[in-house]
C-alpha cells in the first residue's frame, strides 16, 4: 500500500533561525530589559549554568530576541525582529554606542538546509539588513550541516579526496 504525501516547503531536518543578541562580559540582560522596555525571548546572566551541564557557567550576559518559528522565511524573520524594536531604535542605538557592558551587538542569522541538498543559496533585501546595521548591529550567518560526515571524510586526506570522489559518483548515479 502506497501513500501520497503533500511536498512541504520545508524538509524534515530544514530549518533557519533569526535572533538579535546583546552580549558582554558584564552585561545585566534585567537592566537591559528596564533601559529598552522590551522583554527577551532568552536571557542569561553571567555565571549562570549553561543549559543541562550544572558544570559549564556562562562566561558573559546575553539578551536574545528571537524571531519565530524555524519554518517561517528570513524575510518574514528579519520584519519580526525591525517590528519588535521599531519603538525603540533610537535608545538601541544609543545603548550599543555608550554601554560599556554591550561587547557586541549582532544579528544571528543560522539556517539548516535540507539534507539532500549540496547547494543552498539565500537572500537578505538589503534595506532590511541595512535597518539592522545602521543601528550598530552586526550580521552574523551560519550554515550548519545534516551530512554523514563518516561516510565522507574520514581520517586523512586521502580518504577525503577517494571519499568526495566516491560522493559526486553516487550524486550522478
Amino acid at each position: 500500500m502506497t501513500s501520497k504525501k503533500k511536498s512541504k516547503r520545508i524538509k524534515e531536518y530544514e530549518w533557519r533561525y533569526v535572533s538579535l543578541t546583546l552580549r558582554g562580559k558584564n552585561l545585566d540582560p534585567v537592566k537591559m530589559t528596564q533601559i529598552l522596555g522590551v522583554n527577551p525571548n532568552k536571557w542569561v546572566m553571567r555565571g549562570e549554568p549553561l543549559g543541562s551541564n550544572n558544570k559549564k557557567k556562562c562566561k558573559q550576559g546575553l539578551w536574545i530576541l528571537e524571531s519565530g518559528p524555524p519554518t517561517w522565511r528570513f524575510e518574514t524573520k528579519l520584519k519580526k525582529i525591525l517590528n519588535k524594536i521599531e519603538p525603540i531604535k533610537h535608545r538601541l542605538r544609543k545603548l550599543i554606542e555608550e554601554n560599556n557592558d554591550i561587547q557586541r551587538a549582532y544579528l544571528d542569522i543560522a539556517v539548516m538546509p535540507p539534507e539532500d541538498c549540496l547547494i543552498a543559496g539565500y537572500s537578505f533585501r538589503a534595506d532590511l539588513l541595512n535597518e539592522f546595521t545602521s543601528l550598530g548591529i552586526d550580521v552574523e550567518l551560519s550554515i550548519h550541516v545534516l551530512a554523514d560526515f563518516k561516510k565522507y571524510f574520514i581520517k586523512g586526506k586521502r580518504n577525503v579526496i577517494k571519499n568526495c570522489k566516491n560522493f559526486e559518483k553516487e550524486r550522478n548515479d
